[in-house]
């Protein structure tokens, strides 16, 4: 299952554009770019962000655009991780906080 979710920007100058996400990662795989589920029960389920099939690797500044137009929309995904284990019906949350950097 997947949540798409958009992103737009107004830019001046073509600047470069990254993002960095952060937020705490599921621990025990060895990609750093799962997000941990908050919620007690599901510990092998996490939230993956995907730009243009490319993971976003949580706390790494990654570039986005090398000359951005004057508008942008930055499309996302939200996808479920699934670690191995057991699976207990329920629900998911993850939280990540994003910045932007114009260059």
């Amino acid at each position: 299952m997947t949540k798409e979710f958009n992103i737009n920007l107004a830019c001046e100058n073509k600047p470069k554009v990254s993002v960095k996400f952060n937020g705490d990662k599921m621990p025990g795989i060895a990609s750093e770019d799962v997000l941990v589920n908050k919620l007690s029960g599901n510990d092998n389920i996490g939230i993956q962000l995907v730009h243009n099939n490319n993971a976003m690797k949580i706390g790494e500044n990654i570039e986005l655009l090398s000359a951005a137009a004057d508008s942008e929309n930055l499309k996302f995904n939200a996808y479920y991780y699934y670690k191995g284990g057991t699976v207990q019906s329920g629900s998911i949350k993850a939280n990540s906080e994003f910045t932007f950097t114009y260059q």
